[in-house]
């Protein structure tokens, strides 16, 4: 699906601070133009290394002990 023109005039018709519109499509301009290499992020979906294990079993306990407290209450 393509992505909308962004009416900018419209914006700074709207938007009354000074300036904030054109800074914004300044990011936005360099954001759209950047190119990223993404090969690197690709190749680690899937894996595990044991700093990730660990956070997996920290966030697990976390959330068992916040459903169990959250049961609580709901009797």
């Amino acid at each position: 699906m393509p992505r909308q023109k962004i009416n900018w005039d419209q914006y700074k018709e709207d938007i009354h601070t000074e300036g904030v519109v054109d800074k914004i499509r300044a990011k936005y301009d360099g954001f759209m133009a950047s190119e990223y290499h993404v090969d690197g992020a690709i190749s680690k979906v899937g894996t595990q290394n044991e700093q990730i294990a660990k956070l997996d079993v920290l966030m697990q306990y976390n959330y068992e002990l916040w459903h169990v407290h959250y049961m609580m209450h709901l009797r």
